[in-house]
C-alpha cells in the first residue's frame, strides 16, 4: 500500500491542512495532478490505476464538498509521459493549471 499513501492519502491530509484556512478566508485553489490510468486503468499497473482513480475520485468529491464555500478543486489528468519538447511538455501542461485556476468551472481537464 506505499503508492496509496503517496498517492491518494497524503493529498487528503495536505488538503486537510489547507482547506480550514481557505474556508475561512472564502477563498481558495487545490489543483491535483491525476493520470490517465484512472480513467484507462491497465493490469499490469493495477495498483496505480486505483490509486490514479482514488484521487481522480477524492477531487471530485472535495470539489463538491467545498465549493459553495469559495474553494475551488480540481485535477489536471495527464494521459501521457511528461517531458520537455513533446506534446506532454511541462510548460503547456502548466497553462491548462492556470485555465483551471483561472476559471474555476470544469473538475478536471484531460490533457490528451
Amino acid at each position: 500500500m506505499p503508492y496509496y499513501q503517496v498517492d491518494v492519502a497524503s493529498a487528503l491530509h495536505t488538503a486537510k491542512l489547507v482547506l480550514p484556512d481557505q474556508i475561512a478566508r472564502g477563498s481558495g485553489a487545490i489543483i491535483f495532478t491525476g493520470g490517465g490510468l484512472a480513467l484507462y486503468p491497465m493490469a499490469e499497473y493495477t495498483c496505480i490505476s486505483m490509486d490514479k482513480a482514488a484521487l481522480r475520485a477524492l477531487a471530485f468529491a472535495l470539489s463538491q464538498e467545498v465549493k459553495e464555500q469559495g474553494v475551488y478543486v480540481g485535477v489536471v489528468t495527464i494521459m501521457g509521459s511528461i517531458a520537455p519538447n513533446t506534446h506532454y511538455d511541462p510548460a503547456d501542461i502548466a497553462e491548462k493549471y492556470w485555465e483551471l485556476y483561472e476559471k474555476q468551472e470544469d473538475v478536471e481537464y484531460v490533457f490528451k
